[in-house]
């Protein structure tokens, strides 16, 4: 499980979009799951064996 909290606030003085001005600071969370599939490589065994 992966989460992410961030710490943000606005670049530009007005929000064209929402049609308002940004104020100040906000809070951005991320949650998410991750799978992953690790897949060894291996070099050839040495073939003198060094103590």
């Amino acid at each position: 499980m992966n989460f992410v909290w961030g710490f943000t606030q606005g670049r530009r003085d007005y929000l064209y979009d929402l049609q308002r001005s940004d104020a100040g600071a906000r809070n951005d969370l991320l949650l998410g799951f991750k799978i992953g599939w690790t897949l060894p490589i291996y070099r050839k065994h040495a073939e003198e064996v060094y103590y």
